[in-house]
């Protein structure tokens, strides 16, 4: 029959300390050290309790074994400590981090939501935008621009200006019908000779898809500007512009909108460009 083998945590943890430890070492001094294992076996049964079991048995009656078995052992128990404590070191500093990130992330959306933030390019009309003056409505005009060849692209920036350019909103409204119904000349829109957030809000019943939009100079139809943009039912079938008006001059111009695919003549709307004062 098999002779059970000690289980060396029991022992260590057990035996081998007080009165019994003293008594080996009293006993069993072994100054000879014969039988010894190496050094690294005894520092491995230090460390790991069941890597040499065999030799535990010898261990157990050599004082000299007994005494580096307890030298290895306080070693390792030191090191586990301050691993341990190097560890909570670090779990406690990633905590720390990880609350600064997320108060940092929700304060940043706190800032966003409170127009503190550049508005997106695309935005929905709301009450309370800046400078929403309605400059015109639509209507019939003997000056019908036809289509020219494309100026620069005057789209906005890819950068990120420092601070969101005044919006300038214009209505185009659909044109009334009725045996009753009296023409007016459309109002002009005027637009200042300077950086620019144009919104044309397009009549009810408008096709969604990309809009092309052209200025042309009234006085010789020809053109000056082209611009794309978006319009459905998500943005409110909004229209939505950033230019530099000053790289063009003091003038009357004349604001064509081309539904999607549209190849014909369209009606001109008024447009006044006027210095900035």
């Amino acid at each position: 029959m098999d002779r059970e083998s000690p289980n060396m945590d029991e022992q260590a943890e057990g035996f081998v300390r007080g009165t019994l430890k003293a008594e080996i070492k009293k006993k069993f001094p072994n100054k000879e050290r014969v039988g010894c294992p190496d050094q690294s076996i005894l520092k491995e049964m230090a460390e790991d309790p069941e890597s040499h079991t065999k030799r535990f048995y010898h261990v157990l009656q050599c004082g000299a074994c007994v005494g580096d078995f307890e030298h290895y052992q306080s070693a390792y128990r030191r090191r586990r400590y301050v691993f341990k404590r190097g560890l909570l070191f670090a779990a406690s500093l990633l905590l720390t981090l990880g609350i600064w990130w997320y108060v940092s992330g929700r304060f940043a959306e706190v800032v966003h939501d409170n127009g503190l933030e550049q508005a997106p390019e695309v935005v929905p009309r709301t009450a309370g935008a800046p400078e929403r003056p309605k400059s015109g409505e639509d209507g019939q005009n003997s000056g019908k621009p036809s289509p020219g060849k494309p100026a620069a692209n005057a789209e906005a920036p890819g950068g990120i200006p420092e601070s969101a350019p005044p919006i300038v909103h214009y209505t185009i409204v659909s044109p009334a019908r009725g045996p009753n119904t009296e023409s007016a000349e459309p109002k002009t829109l005027t637009l200042k000779r300077e950086r620019l957030q144009l919104k044309i809000h397009l009549p009810l019943g408008s096709e969604p898809g990309r809009y092309e939009i052209r200025l042309h100079r009234q006085s010789d139809k020809k053109e000056k500007a082209r611009w794309e943009a978006n319009a459905n039912k998500d943005n409110g079938y909004t229209l939505v512009i950033k230019e530099d008006f000053s790289k063009l001059p003091s003038d009357a111009y004349l604001l064509a909108v081309f539904p999607p695919g549209s190849t014909g003549e369209v009606s001109g709307h008024p447009v006044k460009l006027v210095d900035k004062r």
